[in-house]
């Protein structure tokens, strides 16, 4: 084989996958239709309970998962194919044992983190496209009176 069939060849091959680039481009860099999207959060307490109400694009089929950390005190929800529609990643809240709320975006994955002054339980239900999520204030131990 001659060494022009042989670069002819070669530069045929290489256009034909130039010309593949763009596709292979778009259909990485696509989203998936059926991402959803956090649109609003609000924060509100109402007596000693603070109701953190976050807007999806989409309603979600389940809660989100979650987990706590004690130290600092923390509360985080994942939400996957979900990205931050918010337009920021930081709310100051100060209300009640919730600080400030933070949500960082990480590929098709979005976790919000709810940061407290001290820990305290907390419930989530669904509610149209909203996720409410009440956190109590603790009650501290009565103390007994002693004889």
């Amino acid at each position: 084989m001659s060494t022009t069939l042989m670069k002819s060849q070669f530069l045929l091959r290489w256009f034909a996958a130039l010309a593949l680039l763009p596709a292979i481009v778009i259909a990485q860099t696509a989203t998936p239709a059926a991402t959803n999207s956090l649109d609003s959060l609000q924060a509100a307490q109402q007596g000693d309970v603070v109701v953190v109400k976050v807007g999806m694009k989409h309603p979600l089929a389940a809660p989100p998962s979650s987990f706590s950390v004690a130290d600092p005190a923390r509360i985080v929800f994942d939400f996957p194919q979900a990205v931050n529609g918010l337009g920021r990643s930081n709310q100051l809240v100060d209300q009640g044992a919730l600080r400030s709320v933070n949500i960082v975006q990480a590929g098709d994955r979005t976790r919000m983190v709810l940061n407290l002054n001290k820990m305290a339980p907390f419930e989530t239900r669904l509610e149209g496209n909203d996720l409410l999520i009440s956190l109590r204030a603790a009650v501290a131990p009565q103390a007994t009176p002693s004889a």
